[in-house]
């Protein structure tokens, strides 16, 4: 599990079992594996680590799609677009998309699953559903 901080952000990339093993299994459990992601994406280490230092940066911006939160706001489920090192000339718009749980008392954000817009222009409706229960908002 790696990851980094920006100001008072702390971001957790949620792509290898033996860093959190309670956490991986835990979003295993809901049926996201983001280490299984980036394989399937075909992204090599120098291009995750560029996606993920534009996506800290991203969220110190604020930029990001909230899709869905509890009703206090406590805890919040993010998608952020990002370039594909794989294909840059299709930009954001046709990039990656993460997924991040935001837990707000900490200000710490968790990857836990990522796609490419050319596998799938969404997540799918079980995904979503999945998202809601794990703020338990279903």
């Amino acid at each position: 599990m790696r990851g980094g901080c920006f100001g008072d952000i702390e971001l957790i990339i949620l792509d290898n079992e033996d860093d959190n093993p309670e956490l991986f299994k835990w979003f295993s459990d809901y049926g996201f594996n983001l280490k299984k992601d980036i394989k399937r994406i075909g992204l090599s280490k120098k291009d995750k680590s560029i996606i993920f230092k534009e996506l800290l940066n991203d969220l110190y911006l604020k930029k990001g799609v909230l899709l869905h939160a509890t009703k206090d706001f406590s805890m919040q489920i993010f998608k952020i677009r990002e370039k594909n090192p794989l294909n840059p000339k299709s930009g954001k718009s046709g990039g990656i998309r993460v997924i991040l749980l935001h837990i707000k008392e900490e200000n710490k954000y968790i990857a836990f699953h990522m796609y490419s817009k050319r596998h799938k222009q969404n997540i799918t409706n079980v995904e979503d559903n999945k998202i809601k229960e794990i703020l338990g908002i279903n």
